[in-house]
């Protein structure tokens, strides 16, 4: 039941306040990369 296990972890890691959390730094992250990439100036246009 090894799936049932990973299943359960899923759920209740995205049932809680972490996962908010990370996908927020995750999308900042992505954001001052693409802001500071060669694709800024299109990104900033959006």
């Amino acid at each position: 039941m090894p799936t049932r296990l990973l299943t359960d972890t899923f759920n209740r890691f995205f049932e809680s306040e972490k996962a908010g959390g990370l996908l927020l730094l995750f999308a900042t992250i992505i954001s001052v990369a693409l802001t500071n990439s060669a694709l800024g100036p299109q990104y900033l246009g959006v």
